[in-house]
């Protein structure tokens, strides 16, 4: 491959990983720290665009090779790190949402539609328009690090809290036409990059979706029901061509060795 071939690949700029931003919007219990979620969104210095793994088991028929069957789909927690204010208030608000999750006066937990949220995550070109989204739903603070005191360190408070998430999903993926029937985008905060706009139609946005009652269903239960025995059906007819045609292989062996 020549170098000119390489160079004319790049009909655009390069991605680049400081061209981003990460919002929280806030369960309904924590409406009171609302005007502290724009602070969130421009000091969060460091985060990731997640990943999606499927887990697999190994299938064998007849003489075949093994084969490989996704199983479920699992996705690693989500790290976030915030430069702290004089006041605190970015530590206090995440002790206050884990308070919530678990109170310390009796540590029962509480039901996780009260307390998970929506994140999302953005990624911006060099003229700072959105090209790529994830909307991470479900998502709670799982661990608040602790922040180091130091005599000899006068720099600046630094906080690293991980989420869990149940799933995450490319807020563009309807443009794209491959959005899976059993998502209902209804219920989705944002279900397209120019669905998010700006930064204030993000939390004008994202006021509303809070002023909802109760965590809408993201799932049509019925639809995945329908999903998964289809999947079945489909497998149960794999497996039945599989072993004929291994019973066929075997067959035609011993008919050769009888000759």
């Amino acid at each position: 491959m020549a170098l000119s071939d390489f160079l004319s690949s790049f009909t655009t700029d390069v991605a680049r990983p400081n061209k981003f931003d990460a919002t929280i919007i806030v369960p309904a219990l924590l409406q009171d720290f609302n005007p502290i979620l724009r602070n969130l969104t421009l000091r969060c210095e460091a985060t990731e665009l997640p990943g999606r793994t499927f887990g697999t088991v190994d299938q064998k028929f007849g003489s075949n090779p093994t084969t490989k069957f996704p199983i479920h789909s699992s996705y690693n927690d989500l790290t976030m790190t915030f430069i702290v204010s004089g006041d605190m208030s970015e530590r206090t608000f995440f002790d206050v949402w884990m308070e919530y999750i678990n109170p310390t006066r009796t540590f029962d937990f509480d039901y996780k539609q009260n307390y998970a949220s929506t994140i999302t995550v953005k990624q911006y070109d060099l003229q700072d328009v959105i090209v790529y989204a994830v909307n991470l739903f479900n998502a709670y603070p799982i661990a608040v690090n602790q922040m180091d005191l130091d005599w000899s360190n006068d720099g600046f408070h630094k906080l690293t809290v991980v989420f869990a998430y149940d799933y995450w999903q490319n807020a563009g993926l309807e443009n794209l036409g491959t959005v899976l029937p059993t998502i209902n985008q209804a219920s989705l905060p944002f279900s397209s990059y120019t669905d998010i706009g700006s930064a204030d139609d993000y939390f004008t946005q994202a006021s509303n979706f809070n002023s909802l009652s109760t965590v809408p269903e993201t799932y049509d239960q019925s639809l995945v029901d329908a999903a998964v025995a289809q999947q079945q059906i489909d497998a149960a007819a794999t497996y039945d061509e599989e072993q004929a045609r291994t019973e066929q292989i075997i067959s035609d062996l011993s008919s050769t060795s009888d000759e």
